[in-house]
């Protein structure tokens, strides 16, 4: 619940107008403020209550922790913040990678443990890596709750040996594209030294010039 305190004099009283944002995660600092309100609002209250009411409010705020983040999140901000539309992260929870909860009111809620996911995700597809493999590495992530620094280190060795082979073959293509890959095409001009007559298919199929370790 919201209430917007306006910065209303009576008397020498003025009423903080700040205490609106401090009090909103706070119940009993809420009713406080439904009781400064009140008294602001009547003609035969006296200035010092309230003062005395508001020094109240802002002792309950002051002893209520406050939450850094909200401990869920609805789709609509898991969107905005991770740059993601609302169907694709619809899509991805379909798929196994996300997990949501209800709310009284039915709606989805994640945690902001999503956020990691995603850019994972993200960055994965990006890298050309299929849905079914950043879920198989991400499975310990994807019940929605928030994971330790040695949890995520044990996932990143998990999939380091994948990431680097694919790594080392997009360098292959890189490198080796603009000359003769031994693929059996024989139409470029340095294919008659490299693969003359298309000896490299004694090889196996394929291109033998892109497989790892294969020489220029």
């Amino acid at each position: 619940m919201r209430l917007q305190l306006r910065n209303r004099p009576r008397g020498n009283t003025v009423i903080d107008p700040s205490l609106a944002d401090r009090t909103e995660d706070h119940p009993d600092a809420v009713a406080l403020c439904h009781c400064l309100l009140l008294a602001n609002s009547c003609p035969a209250c006296d200035p010092k209550t309230l003062t005395m009411v508001e020094d109240k409010v802002k002792m309950s705020c002051k002893n209520s922790p406050i939450p850094s983040s909200p401990p869920t999140i609805s789709v609509g901000a898991l969107s905005r913040r991770s740059g993601i539309a609302v169907s694709a992260i619809h899509f991805y929870e379909r798929q196994g990678l996300l997990h949501s909860t209800r709310n009284a009111a039915n709606h989805r809620r994640y945690s902001r443990a999503s956020l990691r996911v995603l850019a994972i995700i993200k960055a994965g597809q990006r890298a050309g890596i299929p849905l079914t493999e950043i879920r198989q590495a991400l499975r310990p992530a994807l019940t929605g709750t928030a994971l330790d620094q040695q949890e995520w280190q044990r996932i990143s060795e998990t999939w380091r040996d994948d990431l680097d082979r694919r790594i080392r073959t997009l360098e292959l293509v890189r490198d080796r594209l603009g000359g003769c890959i031994r693929c059996g095409c024989l139409s470029h001009e340095l294919c008659q030294m490299f693969n003359p007559g298309d000896e490299a298919a004694a090889e196996g199929p394929g291109a033998a010039g892109l497989e790892p370790g294969a020489d220029r």
